[in-house]
């Protein structure tokens, strides 16, 4: 699951299920609102002054982080604006699409709420910005009706007046935000989703600690269908002198190939429980292996930094030292819940490994499949991989199995990731 700029939300996992939502400490779980196949929007929940027609004022929320260690999901406020502000590339939308656009809203106290409308923002000059009134205690009855709890706003083109059927058949649509005003009460977003190239489903491929295979595999196989891939790698494996692990030469080589992997910084030692050790040993496990990878010309993925081992390693003051020293994005393990969890942009994806075990038809293909359906952006990884006709040997992904998930995701048209790209999505 994604969680969008200013998400405040706690999820409790079972497995790779979700069983529970809590949004400001309330459940929100039902069987018809989270289950596969079921899109979910949990997405900027922001405050503002006051709403003004035909202006998209600035909000007033302060970055922040904080952390609940029992293992439920981060809580985070971040300025929306920030979003907007990167688009970089449009899509046109035909105005039917407008009906797949479900957004899902949790409003604590509907008696405080007059009004809920809808904004899009357009690129056409003639009608920059859409507005439309989506439910009113003074409007007919036929208007939808909202309830304490989650409500889902189901955005149609008959919502909209006033506007001619040429720019309805074709139009680009950069954004639309939901808000909900009360008499003498702040407004409130609800969401704010930006259409760009990086709001496609989207899929992020891993490969941890610098295995030779995953250069004769995965690389070639990533080469063959145009599918991104991150290699993780540790000083320390490099050094190791362990002839399954990739050499220097072999990482330099690898490294000119900048539009099919990004090498990305796994630490210099490679020490578990990072979070448990010195504040200097937590910048030096980063910073060394960053200058490292920096000085062989590896490119940015030196600031992009995957904590060690399986356990949990994670800590804000250690997360706060990364920022400190140039980390753009962390992936950082926490009991119980295997996420991503950038640090500079801030959200969390389901971080699924795969090993000899894995299945296509029971495991891979099912998940892969209902994240991209609910429009969440799952992330996938390995350490070593079988050659492909090969059976695998200890924790090895069979080949076979990578080759069969990437001529899906190319046959498909997904989208694939380096983690440089997440930054783009926010």
């Amino acid at each position: 699951m994604i969680f969008n700029s200013s998400s405040i939300a706690d999820v409790k996992y079972n497995s790779n299920t979700i069983t529970d939502v809590y949004f400001n400490g309330q459940s929100c779980y039902s069987s018809s609102l989270i289950k596969p196949n079921t899109k979910i929007l949990l997405d900027d929940f922001a405050s503002v002054n006051s709403y003004h027609p035909s202006t998209v004022p600035t909000l007033i929320t302060n970055p922040t982080y904080s952390h609940q260690a029992d293992g439920k999901a981060l809580a985070i406020t971040t300025p929306v604006d920030s979003t907007l502000a990167i688009i970089d590339k449009y899509i046109q939308k035909d105005l039917s699409d407008l009906n797949c656009l479900d957004v899902w809203c949790y409003i604590s106290d509907i008696s405080q709420v007059d009004k809920i409308g809808i904004i899009l923002r357009t690129s056409n000059s003639a009608y920059p910005q859409l507005e439309m009134l989506y439910r009113s205690y003074y409007a007919d009855s036929t208007k939808p009706n909202l309830s304490n709890g989650w409500n889902h706003l189901k955005i149609t083109k008959s919502m909209f007046k006033n506007i001619d059927e040429a720019t309805w058949n074709w139009i680009e649509i950069l954004s639309y935000r939901v808000w909900a005003i009360g008499e003498n009460k702040p407004t409130v977003y609800f969401s704010d989703c930006s259409y760009n190239e990086y709001v496609k489903p989207a899929v992020l491929i891993h490969s941890d600690d610098g295995y030779r295979n995953n250069v004769t595999v995965t690389h070639a196989l990533a080469k063959q269908y145009g599918i991104k891939w991150n290699l993780w790698i540790p000083h320390s494996s490099i050094i190791g002198g362990n002839e399954n692990l990739l050499t220097e030469p072999e990482l330099d080589a690898l490294a000119l190939d900048s539009g099919t992997v990004q090498l990305c910084n796994h630490s210099w030692t490679h020490k578990d429980n990072l979070h448990l050790e010195l504040p200097q040993t937590q910048i030096d496990e980063f910073a060394l292996m960053r200058d490292y990878m920096l000085a062989r010309g590896w490119g940015d993925g030196a600031y992009y930094f995957a904590t060690p081992g399986a356990g949990e390693c994670w800590d804000e003051p250690m997360m706060q030292r990364l920022r400190d020293n140039g980390c753009k994005l962390a992936r950082v393990n926490r009991t119980g819940i295997p996420l991503a969890l950038p640090i500079a942009d801030k959200w969390e994806l389901c971080n699924i490994a795969l090993e000899a075990s894995s299945s296509w038809e029971d495991d891979i293909k099912p998940y892969l499949d209902w994240c991209l359906e609910g429009g969440v952006t799952p992330m996938f990884y390995w350490h070593d991989v079988s050659p492909i006709g090969v059976e695998p040997v200890g924790w090895q992904f069979p080949g076979d199995l990578v080759q069969q998930m990437f001529q899906y995701i190319h046959d498909k048209g997904i989208k694939t990731l380096f983690m440089k790209d997440l930054l783009k999505m926010v």
